[in-house]
């Protein structure tokens, strides 16, 4: 009896970890990450247009952004729904670094490619 016991106590441990142990990760590896992420025009002083070519089926992006060097994931967020996305109210003296990662569905991304840069225009 006793040892009908532990094992019935060993499999309930067993399976309460296993459950437990669920992958919260965000990042999918069945959802690809863009190519092709670079700067595609200066469009104003203060504006630049960024484009990339999607990695699979996705049709959603998230774009990050902020002075050259900053901390990821730490930045400013913008989405798009097309493979270019103009970014402005930029300071023209300052260098801004660029992320972008695909959005599969609410739960799934992608890994996060970049960064890229621009050039301060003054």
């Amino acid at each position: 009896m006793k040892n009908i016991t532990l094992f019935s106590i060993l499999t309930m441990c067993l399976a309460i970890f296993s459950c437990s142990n669920d992958n919260t990760n965000n990042d999918d590896s069945s959802c690809v990450k863009p190519t092709n992420f670079e700067v595609l025009a200066y469009d104003s002083l203060s504006e630049v247009e960024i484009g990339w070519t999607a990695g699979s089926d996705e049709t959603e992006w998230e774009i990050e952004y902020g002075p050259a060097g900053f901390d990821h994931i730490n930045g400013d967020f913008t989405l798009s729904s097309s493979a270019t996305i103009e970014i402005s109210n930029l300071d023209s003296t300052v260098a801004y670094d660029f992320y972008i990662r695909s959005i599969c569905d609410a739960e799934n991304y992608s890994e996060w490619v970049g960064p890229i840069s621009n050039i301060p225009r003054h």
